[in-house]
């Protein structure tokens, strides 16, 4: 298991170049009974897709190639894995290549018993979701009972299993800002308004922004992501361009988040935090992408596939604990395009999308041990 992971993190996939990873995972799957198929998202970019077995139904195990880039402050290479107790560092090794792992290894020995598993690794999850978003518009899926994710994320609570039970997450929205000024000489700066000096209020007040909360997804937050604007010559600047990354919890989605927004700006005007001569300049929209924006879920926790896996994690471990993920995935993806039960039971680790990114170890066991309960009880029997 730990070489799997070592040879998986030795090939760098930061998106968009997921490649190399894809054509390795491909030639495993296939040595392991698997057929594999290659769904085309972009030039060089595929989706694998791979199943085994000739039930009525499917259990979906999903996880993406692609990670975050590298970030300053690594202590050791992180295309090399290295040890330190429990602990598994490279980069990847918590998101998400130790979940893809612990799929490989828990479906090696899965025999014909009625019961089709599909796999699915797809491209752009750290990115917009490209690879998602194609692989639901495909009649690959029209089997599929039950998505199985291996994406862990950020929680709501600290895990009191040896692994992560995660039955909704937060959603996300970029919303751009446009910030007006009124530009003058610079040698008189009294007669003008700079653009910067708006923005830098505008980005104060909004750190005081009361967020929607959320008893299962704690509170909604957001971050400035992005600030743009320079003066031409000397001169104060016109206008800054602010793009504020916006989480999300229900009941909210993109549209009353941007309508939160501005809201939130009008009353600056009216109060004159902002210069209420420049209001009618201010502008707030959600930012054009490809793809949706990801929309926060909370899967019933009635459901008949849920509540056999309670069962099998209790007979197993003693006890069952719900988790929230505080951040999105493709999850997000599956729960609001599929009427299939979505949960994602991920490995616990820590310092994802930064520095010293790692795995335990013994979660990534325990994780493959769960996986290979799931398979041998049949859950789709229940479908």
């Amino acid at each position: 298991m730990k070489k799997l992971l070592g040879q998986l993190v030795k090939i760098n996939s930061t998106f968009p170049n997921e490649k190399q990873l894809a054509l390795f995972l491909e030639k495993y799957l296939k040595k392991i009974g698997f057929k594999t198929k290659r769904q085309l998202v972009a030039k060089n970019r595929f989706n694998l897709l791979a199943e085994k077995g000739k039930g009525k139904k499917a259990i979906l195990f999903y996880g993406h190639l692609d990670t975050v880039g590298i970030c300053q402050g690594w202590k050791t290479n992180p295309f090399s894995l290295c040890q330190k107790q429990d602990k598994l560092f490279s980069l990847g090794a918590r998101d998400m290549k130790s979940g893809i792992v612990a799929i490989l290894k828990a479906v090696e020995s899965i025999n014909n018993n009625g019961l089709k598993v599909k796999i699915a690794f797809c491209v752009d999850e750290e990115n917009i979701s490209q690879g998602a978003f194609k692989l639901i518009t495909s009649a690959w899926l029209k089997d599929v009972g039950l998505v199985v994710s291996a994406d862990s994320g950020d929680i709501f609570k600290e895990s009191k299993l040896p692994f992560r039970y995660i039955l909704g997450r937060r959603g996300r929205c970029v919303i751009s800002v446009e910030i007006p000024g009124k530009s003058v000489h610079g040698a008189f700066p009294q007669k003008g308004i700079n653009a910067i000096d708006e923005a830098s209020r505008f980005i104060l007040a909004l750190t005081k922004l009361r967020q929607p909360k959320h008893k299962d997804l704690a509170s909604s937050s957001l971050f400035v992501r992005k600030i743009d604007c320079q003066s031409l010559g000397l001169s104060l600047a016109d206008k800054t361009l602010l793009e504020i990354d916006k989480q999300l919890v229900p009941p909210e989605d993109p549209k009353k988040s941007l309508a939160l927004i501005s809201s939130f700006s009008r009353k600056l005007y009216n109060r004159g935090i902002l210069k209420p001569e420049l209001k009618k300049r201010f502008k707030a929209y959600l930012k054009p992408r490809k793809t949706a924006y990801l929309k926060p879920f909370i899967q019933d926790k009635d459901n008949k596939l849920i509540k056999m896996i309670d069962k099998i994690i209790y007979q197993k471990y003693g006890l069952v604990d719900h988790n929230y993920g505080l951040s999105v995935a493709d999850d997000n993806i599956f729960y609001h395009y599929l009427t299939v039960p979505v949960v994602c039971l991920g490995v616990k680790g820590g310092n994802p999308h930064q520095a010293n990114e790692w795995v335990s170890f013994k979660s990534m066991r325990e994780l493959v041990t769960i996986y290979e309960l799931l398979l041998k009880q049949i859950l789709l029997k229940l479908l």
